[in-house]
C-alpha cells in the first residue's frame, strides 16, 4: 500500500486535513485539494492509483464529484474511485450508476470504515498488477521465442530457408511442411552444413527404427528441389553418409 499515490478531494477543511494526514500514514503520496477542477489537472499530470472524492462541493459554479468522475471515466475505467457523501443524499446513488465506483462512504465515516474500503481497493489493485505482470511475462516470452525462432532459421540457398522450430521449409515465400522425422533428419544435417554426417551419427541419434533412411532422404530431396547446379541439396556419399549443401 505504501507505494501508491492517492488523490483526495474534500472541500471541508477540517475533514480534508484530518483524513489526508491519516492517508499519509498508509500511502507514499497523498494529494489533497478542495475542488474538482484542480483535481482533474492533477489527475492528468500525475500517475494516480486511487481517487477519493466528495460528491458535493459547497461553492457556486463548481464541478461536483460525480461530474468529475464522469469525465475521468470517459477514458479511464480502471482507476479505483471511492466517493464520500453526506447522510441522506440518496439521489447521488442513482447518479453514480455505471460509473464503476468502488463504493460510498457516508460522512462522517470512521477510520475502520475507511480502512475496510481501502483494503478492498488494494485487493483489486494487487490482482490487476498480478495480471499485468503475467501479461508482460507472456509478451516477453513470446518476443524471446520469436527472436530464438529467427536466430534458428537456416539459409539453405537464396530461395530456400529452413525453420526447424516450425517444421517448415520456405521456398520462394511458399511454405513446405515437414514431418517430424523429416525435420529431425534435416535439423541434424543442417548442423553440419557442407560437412559429411556419417550413417553411424544418424542411426545413433536421430534415426527411428522402422523408417527407411533412404526413403526419408528421397522425400527431403524432393521437397528441397535442385540447387542452381541442378544437383540435390542433400548429397549421398557412398557407404559413408549424407551432406547438406548450402
Amino acid at each position: 500500500m505504501k507505494n501508491r499515490t492517492v488523490l483526495y478531494i474534500e472541500d471541508e477543511k477540517n475533514i480534508r486535513e484530518s483524513t489526508a494526514n491519516y492517508l499519509k500514514k498508509k500511502y507514499q503520496k497523498v494529494i489533497a485539494v478542495d475542488n474538482c477542477e484542480e483535481a482533474l489537472d492533477l489527475y492528468e499530470e500525475n500517475p494516480i492509483d486511487i481517487i477519493i472524492t466528495d460528491i458535493y462541493i459547497d461553492a457556486p459554479n463548481r464541478m461536483d464529484g460525480l461530474e468529475m468522475v464522469k469525465l475521468i471515466r470517459k477514458n479511464d475505467k480502471y482507476t479505483p474511485i471511492l466517493v464520500t457523501t453526506a447522510y441522506g443524499e440518496q439521489e447521488n446513488y442513482m447518479r453514480a450508476v455505471d460509473l464503476h465506483l468502488e463504493g460510498f462512504l457516508v460522512k462522517v465515516f470512521s477510520r475502520t470504515e475507511l480502512d475496510n474500503k481501502l483494503f478492498q481497493i488494494d485487493v483489486v489493485l494487487l490482482e490487476r498488477e498480478k495480471n499485468e505482470k503475467r501479461k508482460i511475462k507472456e509478451i516477453e516470452e513470446r518476443i524471446r521465442n520469436e527472436i530464438r525462432g529467427k536466430q534458428n532459421i537456416i539459409k539453405i540457398s537464396d530461395t530456400i530457408t529452413y525453420d526447424p522450430n516450425n517444421l517448415m521449409l520456405i521456398k520462394n515465400d511458399i511454405q513446405v511442411q515437414l514431418t517430424h522425422s523429416e525435420n529431425r533428419l534435416l535439423s541434424l544435417l543442417s548442423q553440419y552444413k557442407n560437412q559429411l554426417v556419417h550413417f553411424e551419427t544418424i542411426d545413433n541419434e536421430f534415426y527411428d527404427k522402422g523408417i527407411s533412411l533412404r526413403a526419408l532422404i528421397h522425400v527431403l530431396q524432393k521437397k528441397l528441389g535442385k540447387n542452381k547446379f541442378n544437383k540435390n541439396f542433400i548429397k549421398s556419399v557412398s557407404k559413408e553418409g549424407y551432406k547438406l549443401l548450402c
